[in-house]
């Protein structure tokens, strides 16, 4: 909530995510460059994620076409990454 306030967004569900997301992307850029193991890893944090993901939509009370929900925030955080990762190699 302090991030929230800090930064001047209005928590809601979509603000969570994209908060989240961002946190996601830096976490599995820099596993990017760790090798090997780090691809396991990057891959079980991921699917953490998405769990996560799933969870709140569940919270949120989404009773009805759960998956199209679920593959849309998938989409919208695939996007960003894709936007993040292409700011990084601008530099």
């Amino acid at each position: 909530a302090e991030l929230f306030r800090a930064v001047g967004l209005e928590e809601t569900f979509r603000a969570r995510h994209a908060v989240m997301s961002l946190h996601v992307w830096m976490v599995l850029h820099r596993l990017r460059r760790q090798g090997d193991e780090a691809k396991r890893v990057s891959q079980d944090y991921y699917d953490c994620f998405q769990h996560d993901v799933e969870k709140r939509v569940h919270q949120e009370g989404v009773r009805v076409r759960v998956s199209k929900w679920l593959k849309d925030l998938e989409t919208i955080f695939y996007g960003s990454a894709v936007a993040y990762d292409k700011a990084m190699e601008a530099g």
